[in-house]
C-alpha cells in the first residue's frame, strides 16, 4: 500500500461520543421532569425528541440547515410540541446538555498512541459530521477537550466544508491541499453508511474499526470495507 495519509473519523472512532452522548442525554431529560409539567412522562417527551431528531438530521442531509442549527432548535422544537413554549427553558437544556455531553467525553484505547507512531510517518487528518463553531456542542470543542490537536495536522468538519460524510466532497476537501490522490489516502470509521461508504466511493483504503462483538455487515457494496479492526493498534499492521 502507498500510503501517505491517514484519516479519521471523530465521535466514537477516537473518543466514545455515544455514551457521552446517552448520559448527558438522560441528565437533561431528568431536569426537565423536575417541572412537572402537567400530563407529561419522560416516555412522550422522549418519543418527540426522537421523532424531532430524525426531522432535523433529514433537513441536514438535504442541506437545508447546519449541524448549529439542528443543535439549537432541536428542544425548542420539542419543547415547541408537546405544549410548553419556553425559550429560556429550551436554551437552558441545550446548554446542559452540551456542556455536560463535552464533559463526559473521552478518548477510546489507544488513541494517542496510535495517532503519535502513525503521525511518525504520514500526515494525520479527521473529516468529521458536526459544527464548527466554538459552541460546547462542537468539534472543535470536543477535539480541544480531548487535546487533540497536537496529534494531528488537519480538521475537517462539515458545517465549515459544506458537505457531510459519505459525500465524497468532504473527502475530497481534506485530499485537495496535501496534494494526494484518493488511494494513498486511508481513512478510518464506526460507520458503514457514513465513513466506509463515503470512503469507498472516494477512492480511499476504507477501514471499518468495529469494537463491538457483533460488527455492522453491509447492505450495499459501497459500505463494505477494505479492512475490520477492534484496535485502533491495529492500523499499523495495515498502514
Amino acid at each position: 500500500m502507498n500510503c501517505k495519509a491517514v484519516f479519521f473519523d471523530l465521535d466514537d472512532t477516537l473518543c466514545h461520543a455515544a455514551r457521552a452522548w446517552r448520559k448527558a442525554e438522560q441528565e437533561a431529560f431528568d431536569s426537565l421532569m423536575l417541572y412537572s409539567y402537567p400530563g407529561l412522562t419522560e416516555l412522550d417527551a422522549r418519543r418527540v425528541w426522537e421523532s424531532i431528531h430524525q426531522d432535523l438530521f433529514a433537513q441536514l442531509d438535504h442541506h437545508l440547515l447546519k449541524m448549529a442549527d439542528v443543535r439549537d432548535l432541536r428542544f425548542q422544537k420539542t419543547l415547541d410540541a408537546l405544549g410548553i413554549s419556553d425559550l429560556t427553558l429550551a436554551d437552558e437544556l441545550n446548554k446542559q446538555l452540551s456542556t455536560k455531553r463535552l464533559s463526559y467525553m473521552t478518548l477510546c484505547d489507544g488513541v494517542i498512541d496510535t495517532l503519535t507512531t502513525l503521525r511518525s510517518r504520514y500526515h494525520i487528518g479527521i473529516i468529521t459530521n458536526g459544527a464548527a463553531d466554538e459552541h460546547p456542542d462542537s468539534q472543535y470543542a470536543t477535539a480541544k477537550q480531548l487535546n487533540l490537536f497536537p496529534y494531528i495536522d488537519s480538521f475537517w468538519v462539515s458545517d465549515e466544508i459544506g458537505y457531510r460524510k459519505p459525500e465524497t466532497e468532504i473527502f475530497q476537501c481534506a485530499l485537495n491541499p496535501i496534494g494526494l490522490q484518493a488511494h494513498e489516502a486511508v481513512f478510518v470509521g464506526d460507520s458503514l453508511s457514513k465513513d466506509i461508504a463515503g470512503a469507498n466511493r472516494t477512492g480511499m483504503v476504507s477501514v471499518l474499526i468495529a469494537t463491538s462483538s457483533d460488527p455492522p455487515i453491509p447492505t450495499v457494496n459501497d459500505e463494505r470495507p477494505d479492512y475490520i479492526i477492534r484496535h485502533l493498534s491495529e492500523l499499523n499492521q495495515i498502514v
